[in-house]
């Protein structure tokens, strides 16, 4: 996913990207994960849906320090429930 999708205000918008890449990988490569790698300030998150796939997500306020590994045991939650 292009990193300027993270600057994408409208989370619907967000949200219907996202969708649209997990319905894409899910048809080509009938993957058992699909993890995603971004923070929980968008809400680009809500409603996103798998047919089969679990759909694994960082539960961190912003990605960055998920990305660069800054973040204590405390602030990383990590769920493989799908999400709703």
């Amino acid at each position: 996913m292009p990193q300027g999708l993270h600057n994408i205000v409208d989370s619907a918008r967000m949200k219907n990207k996202l969708q649209e890449a997990i319905d894409d990988l899910e048809n080509k490569y009938q993957p058992d994960y699909i993890i995603l790698i971004y923070g929980l300030c968008s809400g680009g998150f809500e409603g996103l849906k798998t047919m089969q796939a679990t759909l694994v997500v960082s539960k961190v306020h912003d990605c960055i320090p998920l990305l660069t590994g800054d973040l204590s045991k405390k602030e990383l939650k990590i769920t493989k429930a799908p999400i709703i």
